[in-house]
């Protein structure tokens, strides 16, 4: 597998070569690159090239200085700097073109001393004498790549932020395809859904990434109808709730994720035209289902002062009003406790008194469905781990569990008192028992 970075370096190295037979080796290789495009290339080749020295402000980790440290660390005598016998230095003057370098006296000072390169060393370039640009390099059809990338302005500033990503992809996956500025900013920005959250959450921002924030920004002016160098992030999540077109896409991605903690806060802010909403966007508001968790709170705990029988109704009312939010992701994100304890008390509701007549219609109606009570009261303690949440459901179950266990009791009860319960002979472990507990 090779990549336009393996390019790249192959073609520095063959601007070494020479007839040893008829010339002298150059002393260096004179990488002139006026645009300063192949700028963002340059951490991933100092990896891959010791030789390369750059101009500019010097910072020896990079192999970087002004044109006398240049001329010195060429030649091998700068402490630090070295790479093997058989390679050739390569000099690379980002924002000069090697016209600037062609006559002494014309030169600015600064770059002077590397005008001695032009003569004793080689240009890095194209085969008509000129200077690679990036876009040159990676398409031109004497060139070692021939990729189709239009040359256009807003490709050319693509090509810019995403040469990283595009020249460590392999050759055979980038050619046949039409790099524009679209395919350049998908290559940078390839997730828009989570590029988006990430804005708005913080992580991501021209500051952070400028790269990548550049792709995302036109990215999302083109698919979202958004342009975020220009508008809020509440104003992002206000398209967000309502899921309209391709935002239902970054809602999906929200949706399915417990992170997004500044999500989650700018969604707080926001609310739906009305509260009596009942279309599909209501999930996507948290005012929503806090203030449905209060109403219920407050329902369940007023249960304790109903008769059974009323108690039971108005917890199926209950359930039809609140069971949506048990499917939203604010349930999923543990917010909705009561909701997902409402289902059990809805079950419970629904379970009916054991029969009274006989023992063993009792213990199989038990058995078949009437267990289906105890677990959906456990259950429904279970699902509120907050004090002020068990509280409430503990009013329901006061209301219907309380009643439906005091009937089965009183019932076993006057059946053993009838003696119509055969109990196991169990051998006692003493003369003296006197009592048999049942639980």
């Amino acid at each position: 597998m090779t990549t336009p970075l393996d390019a790249l370096v192959a073609a520095l190295h063959e601007a070494a070569s020479y007839n040893a037979s008829a010339e002298a080796a150059p002393t260096a290789v004179v990488w002139c690159d006026s645009g300063r495009d192949f700028l963002p290339l340059l951490p991933a080749l100092r990896e891959r090239l010791p030789e390369l020295l750059t101009f500019g402000d010097l910072d020896l980790e990079a192999r970087t200085g002004p044109a006398v440290w240049l001329r010195a660390a060429a030649v091998g005598v700068i402490d630090g700097i070295n790479w093997p016998d058989t390679s050739t230095p390569i000099v690379y003057l980002p924002g000069v073109a090697r016209e600037t370098l062609k006559g002494a006296e014309d030169c600015p000072q600064l770059l002077q001393p590397l005008v001695w390169f032009t003569v004793a060393g080689s240009y890095f370039g194209h085969v008509n004498g000129k200077d690679w640009t990036l876009r040159g390099f990676l398409s031109a059809e004497r060139g070692p790549l021939k990729l189709e990338i239009p040359d256009d302005g807003a490709t050319r500033a693509s090509l810019s932020h995403a040469v990283l990503r595009l020249c460590t992809r392999p050759n055979e996956e980038l050619r046949g395809k039409r790099w524009d500025a679209d395919q350049l900013n998908a290559l940078l920005a390839p997730d828009l859904a989570a590029d988006m959250l990430d804005w708005i959450d913080g992580a991501l921002s021209d500051e952070v990434d400028p790269s990548r924030f550049t792709a995302f920004a036109s990215i999302a002016k083109k698919e979202l109808k958004f342009d975020p160098s220009k508008l809020s992030k509440q104003d992002a999540v206000k398209r967000l709730a309502k899921r309209e077109r391709k935002w239902e896409q970054v809602w999906a991605r929200f949706e399915g994720s417990t992170g997004y903690a500044q999500v989650v806060e700018y969604l707080g802010f926001e609310e739906p035209a009305s509260l009596f909403d009942h279309s599909g966007n209501r999930e996507a508001y948290p005012k929503l289902n806090k203030k449905g968790e209060n109403d219920l709170r407050d329902a369940l705990e007023e249960l304790s002062e109903l008769s059974p029988e009323n108690a039971r109704a108005e917890i199926l009312k209950l359930e039809e009003e609140h069971a949506w939010r048990r499917d939203t992701v604010w349930a999923r994100r543990g917010e909705a406790p009561l909701a997902s304890a409402l289902l059990h008390l809805a079950t419970l509701s629904e379970t009916a008194s054991l029969p009274t007549h006989d023992s063993i219609a009792l213990a199989e109606a038990y058995a078949t469905d009437g267990w289906r009570a105890d677990w959906s009261a456990m259950s429904s303690i279970a699902a509120g781990p907050r004090e002020l949440d068990r509280i409430a459901v503990s009013s329901a179950l006061k209301a219907i569990y309380l009643p439906w266990l005091d009937e089965g009791a009183v019932a076993l009860q006057e059946l053993v008192r009838g003696g119509n319960v055969k109990f196991a002979q169990v051998a006692p472990t003493s003369s003296e028992v006197t009592t048999l507990l049942f639980v």
